[in-house]
């Protein structure tokens, strides 16, 4: 069976994408905004560090499915 085009991944894909952005700009201004003020921020720059390292996932497995579809064409 040839490979089939993997339309609805990369569509599901592309909304994890845009909540996860989302996410790191929410833990990114929680960051801003407790070093503006002096108060610690580990938990927060935790967070932030995780949902950078999410969105690089999601990013490297949306290039995977793009470079993909495109070598079987």
């Amino acid at each position: 069976m040839p490979p089939q085009p993997r339309h609805r991944a990369q569509a599901e894909l592309e909304t994890l994408i845009t909540a996860a952005e989302v996410n790191r700009e929410k833990w990114a201004k929680a960051v801003a905004e407790l070093a503006a003020r002096g108060r610690p921020c580990h938990r927060e720059e935790g967070m932030l560090r995780h949902a950078n390292e999410k969105l690089a996932l999601f990013r490297q497995s949306q290039t995977v499915l793009r470079d993909g579809d495109q070598g079987k064409r």
